[in-house]
């Protein structure tokens, strides 16, 4: 197997893993009779909130996010793949969680015509699996962008 398809099957296993830890996780608190559930009270919890909007709750109508959302994956996608060595695995797996995280919401979108948000964490917006997965690859390529630039 060459290196280049090991790439790409590592690409496909972290993006369809975060999508389907995802879409798990959302239809389990969709069916959840026992919400909203106190982790640390007055803190952390476990809620459905039903967003309607773009990031932070922001609210826009489904006909203009669902275009946008597919430019922003696909527009992302071209970029990342020009600006970044996708030949390193630490870049590979954030770009991989970015678009598995995008991808989740999508669905949501597609389906539903709202994302299914439920960790809700003192003031700060209701997120999601796919949200946590969007951040922790924009922090990864953050970082190691950061270091990339630094050696240079």
């Amino acid at each position: 197997m060459t290196t280049a398809t090991k790439r790409l099957i590592w690409f496909i296993e972290i993006t369809l893993t975060t999508i389907v830890i995802d879409q798990l996780i959302k239809f389990a608190i969709t069916s959840s009779t026992k919400l909203p559930i106190e982790i640390i009270p007055g803190y952390v919890q476990m809620m459905l909130f039903k967003n309607e909007g773009i990031a932070f709750s922001i609210p826009l109508p489904t006909i203009v996010i669902v275009p946008l959302v597919l430019l922003l994956i696909l527009f992302g996608a071209l970029y990342l793949k020009k600006e970044l060595d996708l030949t390193k695995p630490l870049a590979l797996t954030a770009v991989s969680l970015i678009i598995g995280g995008a991808i989740g919401n999508l669905i949501d979108r597609l389906r539903l015509g709202y994302v299914i948000d439920f960790i809700s964490i003192w003031k700060f917006p209701v997120f999601n699996v796919a949200d946590t997965a969007i951040t922790i690859g924009i922090g990864i390529l953050i970082l190691w962008y950061a270091a990339f630039e630094k050696v240079k």
